[in-house]
């Protein structure tokens, strides 16, 4: 199996039952969350800010993929990795970490669908951050 495809199988078991658990690692957002009493807004800035950010990313890294430019793709994955890992999108993170793993070894077109499966994980990650922000919390304490 090839990193591609395992990649793009990773980012297809995220659709099953269980998005949140699966693609976002709650307890990052319950930490933000205790370490931000009565401020949902701060949690919400910051998952909008990464959301945001990770778009861009994940926009380059499809850029460069098709045209090849590994530097470009490594330190895009690289730093969508730290992020992803930093706000609790595991799964991203992963997915970053094996294209920069994958630059060493692969020929430049096997690229072409692990930055697609990043992409469809993001879309995952933005509907998981959807599901936990609608949810209620008691104040302090995560869920």
């Amino acid at each position: 199996m090839t990193d591609a495809t395992s990649a793009s199988d990773q980012a297809d078991a995220a659709s099953r039952p269980g998005l949140v658990d699966e693609t976002l690692d709650r307890s990052v957002i319950a930490e933000f969350r205790l370490a931000s009493p009565g401020r949902p807004d701060f949690i919400s800035m910051l998952i909008d800010q990464f959301v945001e950010e990770a778009a861009s990313h994940v926009g380059t890294l499809r850029d460069a993929a098709q045209r090849h430019d590994g530097q470009v793709l490594r330190d895009t994955a690289h730093n969508l990795k730290g992020s992803s890992r930093t706000i609790g999108a595991r799964r991203l993170a992963s997915l970053c970490a094996q294209l920069e793993n994958s630059l060493d070894r692969t020929a430049g077109d096997d690229l072409v669908p692990l930055a697609a499966a990043i992409d469809v994980e993001l879309t995952r990650v933005r509907a998981a951050f959807a599901v936990e922000l609608a949810s209620p919390h008691e104040s302090g304490s995560p869920r």
